[in-house]
């Protein structure tokens, strides 16, 4: 359609083009307007034939890229073509020599020229900054380490950006035609943002790279394809500096995906036991002692987070110390199945694990995911209860195993250890349900108390 209806009306200037002789002899009366009016057909089909070819040269240009021109390189192929057709106006129509107004024109075009050099500076660079398409609207780029925006308009002139604050910037085209600018949309949409933290000395390195790699890789807003990784930067007087490389979708999210990030990184990192290295300076008047790497972990520390342990008192917390070991679980691994026997719950040191349960058709669903720090199947622990979920290692994952056989003797020696456990754990499970309770337990648990028949459920348990 963009050609049909110029087309036909350029067929019609032609006929009557045709006839018009013939029509200047019957009207010989009035040869001038006669005249006038052949010169003005004639003129119409100058102009039309230049609006004909700029529309036959847009449809080759959009038949040959993927991606439609620009509006600044279709208006100078237009400016171009209605010139040239002005010309053939002043030569063919109205007979007039057209090397004096050439020349005259040469002479304007110079001074004009001089005077706005910078203007006509900018709008070749915008032809060619069209011409190439480095970057598009919606693109975020950076002019010259400076200034850095999404692209909302481009004219002849200048190109303008919209800043993350939302500030509108205008780049003259001779500035981004004459000067570096990063263009952060390609040629990928991803962006790749760094965040670096220091972690001391006595952090195995393969230990610290497990955390933070499991920290990003559980972020909302970070990609998952490229992964996350995690390099050693550089060692520092304050610990070994450590670079996090993710992904996010486009420029923009990096700001708030980047605070998440870092939230989850202090998160796994005091989970673990382990803190930010901070400045500092040794000063020893004797001899100096031995570094080395400290591999075995903080159980105590890790044991005093946990809700479960907190308010047993220090001789309960010595006596488990003694006797409980971390456990390594590799990824894609089950740590516990749904269904099972079991008498012992599991803290999660490191990793990520997922809680899997089976619905009414077979199949598995996904309940949640738990994080370093969390504790689970206490159920199983304190009364025998069968394991009512399926936990799995997303990650490699260091769990700490806490078993009926360690429990059992504190329990014996400390009768009112059982008191906490039984309170915790009522106030931990809303409904008696998930307390394991049979018909007669439930009967028990209205006479007594949840508290009292938990605790009564878990002596039985033991033996005690």
């Amino acid at each position: 359609m963009i050609l049909v209806a110029p087309s036909l009306f350029m067929l019609l200037l032609i006929l009557f083009y045709s006839w018009s002789a013939p029509l200047a002899a019957l009207i010989s009366d009035h040869s001038d307007s006669a005249m006038w009016l052949q010169m003005g057909v004639a003129t119409m089909m100058w102009l039309l034939s230049a609006l004909l070819l700029k529309r036959f040269v847009l449809l080759s240009l959009l038949k040959l890229r993927a991606s439609a021109p620009s509006k600044l390189v279709i208006d100078l192929l237009g400016v171009l073509f209605f010139a040239l057709a002005i010309l053939g106006v002043i030569a063919f129509v109205f007979d007039q020599p057209v090397t004096g107004l050439l020349a005259t024109s040469g002479f304007m075009v110079a001074v004009i020229g001089f005077a706005l050099q910078g203007m006509i500076s900018d709008l070749f660079s915008g032809l060619a900054l069209n011409l190439e398409r480095p970057f598009k609207i919606g693109d975020w780029i950076e002019v010259d380490g400076n200034e850095s925006g999404k692209i909302v308009e481009i004219n002849w002139r200048a190109t303008r950006l919209v800043t993350i604050n939302g500030e509108s910037v205008v780049v003259p085209n001779g500035m981004l035609s004459g000067h570096k600018f990063i263009n952060f949309n390609t040629p990928e949409r991803h962006f790749r943002v760094n965040k670096t933290i220091c972690v001391d000395y006595s952090v195995p390195p393969e230990r610290a790279v497990a955390i933070l790699s499991n920290a990003a890789e559980g972020t909302d807003g970070v990609l998952k394809e490229p992964k996350p990784v995690v390099w050693i930067k550089e060692c520092t007087d304050r610990g070994v500096l450590y670079i996090i490389h993710f992904w996010v979708a486009d420029y923009p999210n990096q700001f708030p995906t980047s605070r998440a990030v870092l939230t989850n990184v202090l998160n796994h990192l005091n989970q673990a036991g382990i803190y930010p290295a901070m400045p500092k300076r040794d000063v020893v008047i004797e001899r100096a002692p031995v570094r080395e790497i400290v591999k075995e972990l903080d159980t105590e520390a890790l044991l005093r987070r946990t809700d479960l342990f907190r308010n047993l008192g220090d001789v309960v917390l010595e006596r488990l110390l003694e006797v409980l070991q971390p456990t390594e679980m590799p990824a894609e691994s089950d740590v516990v199945s749904e269904g099972d026997a079991g008498s012992s719950l599991f803290i999660i040191v490191m990793g990520r694990l997922e809680v899997t349960q089976k619905g009414e058709d077979g199949k598995a669903r996904h309940l949640a995911v738990l994080w370093p720090g969390a504790v689970f199947g206490e159920m199983s622990l304190l009364t025998g209860m069968s394991r009512s979920a399926t936990v799995s290692c997303i990650t490699a994952a260091t769990l700490i195993e806490v078993r009926k056989a360690h429990l059992e003797p504190i329990l014996r020696q400390y009768p009112e250890v059982a008191n906490t456990l039984s309170e915790m754990q009522a106030q931990r499970h809303a409904h008696t349900a998930s307390l394991g309770l049979t018909p007669e337990e439930e009967e028990r648990a209205k006479e007594v108390g949840v508290v009292a028949c938990l605790k009564e459920k878990m002596l039985r348990f033991f033996g005690i």
